[in-house]
């Protein structure tokens, strides 16, 4: 008996704030974290993309609960950590869709002040999401 991952994660947050979207097969996507773990669709739970012509796939790790962010047409695969669990990434999702729908009525003012906000309650939640410069999030 085989069991088949869903291939794409939705929820009210997701739709609403664009983040995640559906897509076909989940692909080979390497090595996870320089740990020789062979990576393959059977490894990890494939979440979505970040839109429908994304080169990206959102991951969660089943063995700890992660959620990864792959490049798929890079020649050395790279994977990148987004969250510590689904239920972060879930809420980062969710508030991230908040923001950008304030963000559309509000002035740069008051989006700059919403945005410092929420990095700091998202870093508090998740530390290691946002602590380099370039990381995944959006803005």
């Amino acid at each position: 008996m085989s069991f088949d991952p869903p291939l794409w994660f939705s929820c009210a947050a997701c739709r609403f704030c664009g983040m995640i979207t559906p897509f076909g097969n989940a692909q080979r996507t390497g090595e996870y974290s320089g740990a020789a773990v062979p990576v393959t669709p059977e490894t990890f739970v494939t979440l979505g993309a970040p839109h429908s012509d994304s080169d990206f796939r959102y991951y969660l790790n089943p063995l700890d609960g992660q959620i990864l962010l792959a490049c798929l047409v890079a020649e050395n695969i790279e994977i990148e950590i987004v969250n510590e669990s689904l239920g972060n990434f879930i809420e980062f999702l969710y508030r991230i869709g908040r923001y950008k729908a304030f963000s559309e009525a509000a002035d740069d003012s008051q989006q700059a002040d919403y945005k410092d906000l929420l990095t700091a309650y998202l870093a508090t939640l998740d530390p290691g999401s946002l602590k380099e410069s370039d990381n995944w999030c959006p803005w």
